[in-house]
C-alpha cells in the first residue's frame, strides 16, 4: 500500500510538474503492479511490472525517485539506486533510518512541488547528478557493503559474547 500510494501520488502531483520543465521527461514504473497502477500508464508514465532484474531499467533512468509517504522497512531501493549509480530524490519518510546526508548522497522533499524541484535540478544539472552518483555510491560501499556490515555484525557479536 505505501508503495501503490508513492506511485500515484508521483504520478498525480509530481510528474506534471516535472513534464512542464523537461518535456522529454519519462516516468518508468518498476515493480508490482496491481491494475490500479497500470491504469496510470500514459504516453510518457510506463508501467513495466515485475522484473526478474533490475538493473537494465536502472540503467534507462536519469534520476530514481522514491516519494513514500507512508510505511515502514529497510528502504532497501534507495541503497540499490546509489549502489547502480543513480541519483536520488526521496521524502524525508522514504529515506527513513538510513545512515544518508541529505544534499550530499541524496536530495530531499516532502511538498510536491519541492519533490519536482528538486528532480529537475537532477535531471538538468549534470554536475549536480555526477556529484551524487559520486558521494552516494560512496556512502553505500562504506556502510552498506557485505564488507561493512559484517564487520558490525561480528563486532556485535564479540561484544555480546564478552558480556
Amino acid at each position: 500500500a505505501p508503495w501503490a500510494d508513492a506511485v500515484r501520488y508521483f504520478r498525480a502531483q509530481i510528474f506534471p510538474q516535472i513534464k512542464q520543465a523537461v518535456p522529454q521527461a519519462r516516468m518508468l514504473v518498476v515493480g508490482s503492479a496491481p491494475p490500479h497502477i497500470k491504469s496510470l500508464a500514459g504516453e510518457d508514465v510506463i508501467v513495466i511490472g515485475y522484473v526478474p532484474e533490475v538493473l537494465p531499467y536502472y540503467e534507462q533512468a536519469a534520476v530514481s525517485v522514491v516519494p513514500l509517504r507512508s510505511g515502514g522497512g529497510t528502504r532497501l531501493k534507495i541503497l540499490e539506486s546509489l549502489a547502480y549509480g543513480r541519483p536520488v530524490v526521496a521524502t524525508s519518510v522514504g529515506s527513513e533510518g538510513l545512515n544518508l546526508c541529505p544534499d550530499r548522497d541524496l536530495l530531499l522533499a516532502d511538498e510536491p512541488s519541492r519533490f519536482a524541484q528538486q528532480t529537475i535540478r537532477l535531471l538538468t544539472d549534470e554536475s549536480l547528478r555526477h556529484s551524487l552518483i559520486q558521494q552516494g555510491r560512496q556512502t553505500v560501499e562504506r556502510c552498506y557493503s557485505w564488507e561493512a556490515i559484517t564487520d558490525r555484525l561480528f563486532t556485535t557479536y564479540t561484544q555480546l559474547c564478552a558480556a
